[in-house]
């Protein structure tokens, strides 16, 4: 490793090696105060990520605003957006802004040399030099203006001929529209009054207003400083040239270093609250009920605590047969148990207990039921094999390398950052080894357990029970609370201010429309991609086995996939309850309870899922399988490989009352999801009458699956007469079912390092010994939905926003205009509807794109504030991307997104699991890269006809997310449906 250049300022302060991960940490030390922890290694793939102490002290949503804020020009790099701008400009694996309840992050990965070189210098100068120019503190944050037209459900609230906008504003209108987020936001409150976390980082609407443009530039001033700061970096990068590019902002002002966020010392004042939650008129109320206890534990910093509490978290509710679990889950007050668990977002770690779906007249039942369930446990105590069961799941966890959500650097950059933060060494939450084996030493003491639920529950005088009120005009209440507030403000406004806001109006519109010269970033060429994507190579061996050996850090992967036979409708949708069920109920002699402890025991969890797609040279067709994986240490291999075959052939649907538990489980669950992915699920919802794939999202995983849930719901619920034969007759068709899915081919993969030795093999040969199925229908192929006619439809729910979606059927994968549609959807997102939708309008996000997967393109918004307006834009910048222009910097960009979409790597073992699913599909390496190719030769003319024969501008099938009284003001026709 190159030692640091003295004149950079940083200087060593320890080296580390890490072999459980192959790394060597080094540690620097800046004399301002700054530090940089370097995890060096050999993988090109490299990451980065600053991060700033930044506690809130209101709810204005200062850091939150801020983080935007930062993003919209800086000193060297002087356009409007040059975060949205470099998106369009690399090859970026991850690149973001986040903001937690007391620090904001600034993480961005790539694998491309140049790329990061580039990235790091905008990053930087934008945290540390931004302009944080008046007008795009009213873009991001909030602002006050003449009201626009463009037809109802288009407006954020506004009275008289004033509305107020802003980005952050509208997101936040979103984020806190759920049961969910009203709660936690109010548990903050309460449990931890005397720190910052009683504070919403995010921004609450009603604060948001407060905040004032100076007031953003002093908190810059205060947080984002060198001192104040920690850069931790992975890769095969080199420190020195790093620091140097660091030292650049480190003058000799460099600021003071925050104090870290401080624990809550003393118990709440409130011991139960009730918590307003908003449910739309008509709704189900049981969609929007919830009622929890929230224990505040020691401090989430302390390494040995931490692992304590997960611990812990592990034996009570890590599986359905732990104990609290199973007593919450069978007590049939409520659907399911939410966000149940240790927690630790906030210098103090919480533990939560709760049941959401739960009616409001059985929530004095609830604390009854938990108390009596945890005094029986201090008092029985738990299990020596469940205490070893639940440390083998801690050692799987910190051993397992992920990566398919973030890239694998990022994470373990991510580790370090939080106890930073929080003032600690974070060079033990890398390799835990160590803890680990002082808590295993902890755990298997005499009545350990029994000691710590007395003192962290039964005697913990830090509690808070909450219970969700859903008010169905929660809403119309907000709204009303806006109207009145704008008006107040406007009314107090002189002449004069009244012109100064119309001024900054149209300045802001004019900024808005400018076309900043983007040349003044750094750019990657056409020629810096790599020609192909790397792939994992396979050995074919016998039996229709593949093997990939894959650093896996000791965890093995066996997968199982087999193809879909033709269903019929009611089968079709059985499927995904079909694989909710497998590896959730009973295996032969074992119950439920059973199997999930013994689960527990020996791997890391099984599950199953469907993988339908286009064939990827006919629309027309769909390639289908039902995959199942199981994962475990390697040590461990002959326990768990056996655990596919026994759960497809034994599982046992007479297990009616846990069917039931699952199901409500399932319907709470994508209830819940609403709000987070509404955009998806409309999109979905056009696509249902397309046919083919696109037509089996909305019926299998989208709203269509939501609706049926609700009404099977109903026939199975306790006070239903009929509801035991109803649970009968499901489980018979469950059954049926499940043997037809696994009566065909079968196709075996094995991932990572121990994927090779002929033990594994061994094992997995005698696994599926199992005899050739005689099921004539199990080999005749999947048949997708035919095209049917649909009308555009409005899903009304709860909800302060909208998520619109556009949706046109177009090609599969193998089809030339496949390359052009998805360079057509980067152009769209990057020079119509990000500017239009995002930046004027106050979206959230908006976006097109090419889903080859599913031979459609989609337009969407997401968190939107306006409804008529955004489909206007949507159909008006089809009419642009008719005669796009021929701008070879408009291409290049485009281009790049979509390769960089398409080389996004996943773990080793996602990387693995994706190369054999995508072989079975006809998706692999070959037509991947050939896509790639046609990709990459995209020219004006191919996006043109592509765009004039698949996405005509008054043509698609479209569908929202929203509120009734939207769909009702929007003006356009909707056909209801109530969520």
């Amino acid at each position: 490793m190159t030692q640091p250049s003295s004149l950079s300022g940083f200087a060593p302060v320890a080296r580390t090696q890490v072999p459980a991960l192959g790394l060597e940490v080094a540690q620097y030390r800046h004399p301002c105060g700054a530090v940089h922890y370097h995890l060096a290694c050999a993988d090109p793939h490299r990451a980065f990520v600053v991060a700033f102490r930044t506690p809130p002290a209101d709810s204005t949503g200062l850091p939150h605003i801020l983080e935007h804020t930062t993003l919209c020009g800086s000193r060297r790099y002087p356009v409007r957006d040059p975060f949205f701008q470099m998106l369009r400009r690399s090859l970026q694996t991850f690149m973001n802004a986040m903001t937690f309840p007391d620090m904001t992050a600034y993480p961005f990965a790539t694998q491309v040399a140049k790329d990061h070189d580039n990235l790091l210098d905008v990053y930087l100068d934008a945290v540390f030099a931004p302009r944080l120019d008046p007008l795009d503190f009213a873009q991001e944050g909030h602002r006050i203006e003449p009201k626009s037209g463009g037809g109802g459900g288009d407006g954020s609230g506004g009275g008289g001929s004033w509305e107020r906008k802003g980005v952050v504003f509208n997101e936040m209108k979103g984020a806190m529209d759920s049961t969910d987020a009203q709660m936690e936001a109010a548990s903050a409150r309460i449990l931890f009054a005397d720190t910052c976390y009683r504070h919403n980082s995010g921004g609450e609407p009603s604060d948001i207003p407060r905040l004032r443009h100076r007031d953003l530039v002093e908190f810059h001033r205060r947080c984002y400083r060198p001192a104040n700061a920690c850069f931790i970096t992975y890769g095969d990068g080199d420190p020195a040239t790093l620091q140097s590019a660091f030292s650049r902002y480190i003058d000799a002002d460099a600021g003071t270093a925050l104090a870290p966020p401080t624990l809550q010392a003393s118990a709440p004042t409130a011991t139960q609250i009730d918590v307003p939650a908003p449910l739309a008129t008509g709704q189900d109320p049981l969609d929007a009920t919830a009622t929890s206890l929230t224990w505040v534990w020691g401090d989430s910093a302390d390494l040995d605590e931490a692992l304590t509490a997960e611990l812990l978290d592990r034996l009570l509710l890590g599986h359905a047969g732990a104990p609290l679990r199973r007593a919450l889950e069978g007590s049939g007050l409520g659907r399911s148990i939410g966000s149940s668990g240790y927690g630790s977002s906030y210098r103090n770690g919480v533990f939560t207990v709760e049941l959401e779906g739960a009616a409001p007249e059985d929530y004095a039942a609830f604390p009854p039921l938990v108390e009596r369930t945890l005094a029986a446990i201090a008092q029985e105590g738990i299990a020596r094999s469940e205490i070893d069961a639940a440390l083998h799941q801690v050692e799987i966890s910190r051993r397992e390398i992920r990566g398919d959500h973030y890239p694998y650097g990022l994470e373990l950059c991510f580790r370090l950052i939080g106890p930073w933060n929080h003032g600690v060494d974070p060079l033990p939450f890398l390799d835990q080894s160590k803890a680990i084996a002082r808590l295993t030493e902890r755990a298997t003491a005499p009545g350990f357990v029994a000691q710590e639920i007395r003192r962290r529950f039964i005697d913990n005088r830090s509690r808070l029970w909450m219970r969700a009120r859903p008010e169905a005009d929660f809403h119309q209440r907000l709204a009303r609370a806006e109207r009145d507030q704008l008006a107040i403000e406007t009314a107090a406004l002189a002449a004069a201010d009244e012109q100064r806001l119309r001024d900054e109006a149209a300045a802001l519109a004019e900024r808005q429309a400018r076309q900043d010269d983007p040349n003044v970033l750094p750019d990657l060429a056409l020629t810096d991609i790599p020609r192909e994507r790397t792939w994992p190579e396979g050995r074919k061996r016998e039996h229709g086995v593949t093997t990939f050996a894959a650093g896996t850090n000791g965890i093995l992967h066996q997968l199982v996939a087999m193809p879909l036979p033709r269903l019929d409708d009611d089968e079709l949708d059985l499927l995904p309850m079909a694989t909710r069920m497998l590896g959730s109920l009973g295996v032969g002699k074992y119950s439920y309870a059973e199997q999930a402890a013994r689960l527990n025991a020996v791997c890391g969890g099984l599950s199953a899922w469907t993988d339908i797609v286009a064939d990827p040279e006919d629309a027309s067709r769909v390639k289908g399988f039902l995959v199942c994986e199981v994962k475990g240490l390697a040590h461990r291999q002959s326990d768990f490989m056996p655990l596919i075959a026994e759960t497809l052939l034994e599982t046992r649907y007479d297990e009616h009352a846990r069917m039931r538990e699952l199901i409500d489980e399932s319907l709470q669950r994508l209830q819940g999801s609403v709000q987070g992915r509404g955009h998806q699920l409309a999109a979905r919802a056009a696509m249902r009458g397309f046919g083919g794939a696109a037509a089996l999202g909305h019926r299998t995983g989208g709203l269509g699956r939501l609706k049926r849930l609700k009404l099977l719901a109903q026939d199975i619920a306790d006070e239903n007469p009929g509801a035991t034969g109803h649970l009968r007759t499901l489980g018979e068709r469950l059954s049926r079912l499940v043997s037809k899915l696994i009566g065909g081919e079968r196709h075996l993969a094995v991932i990572g390092d121990a994927a090779e030795r002929a033990d594994v093999l061994a094992s997995l040969a005698q696994t599926w010994s199992m005899p050739a199925s005689t099921q004539p229908s199990a080999s005749v192929p999947f048949t997708p939905p035919a095209r049917a006619q649909i009308t555009p439809t409005a899903y009304v729910t709860a909800t302060a926003v909208n998520y619109c979606a556009l949706v046109f059927p177009t090609v599969p994968l193998a089809d030339p205009d496949a390359a052009a549609l998805s360079v057509a959807g980067r152009l769209l997102t990057n020079n119509v509807l990000h500017p239009k939708i995002r930046e004027q309008g106050g979206a959230y996000g908006a976006f097109a794109g090419q889903q080859s997967s599913v031979s459609a393109f989609v337009l969407a918004s997401y968190r939107d504030p306006r409804l008529s307006a955004t489909y206007a834009d949507m159909r008006q910048s089809l009419d642009w991307l008719a005669s796009c222009p021929d701008d070879a910097r408009l291409f290049k960009e485009a281009i790049l997104g979509v390769v960089a979409d398409l080389d996004t790597p996943g773990s080793p073992a996602g990387e693995a699991r994706s190369r054999f699913t995508g072989d079975l599909k006809g998706t692999g390496p070959t037509l991947i890269n050939q896509a790639r190719q046609r990709i990459l030769s995209v020219t004006a003319v191919d996006v043109r006809r592509a765009a004039a024969r698949w996405l005509p501008p008054e043509g698609g099938s479209t569908a929202v997310v929203t509120s009734a009284d939207n769909a009702k003001a929007s003006g356009l026709e909707w056909a209801i449906e109530q969520l």
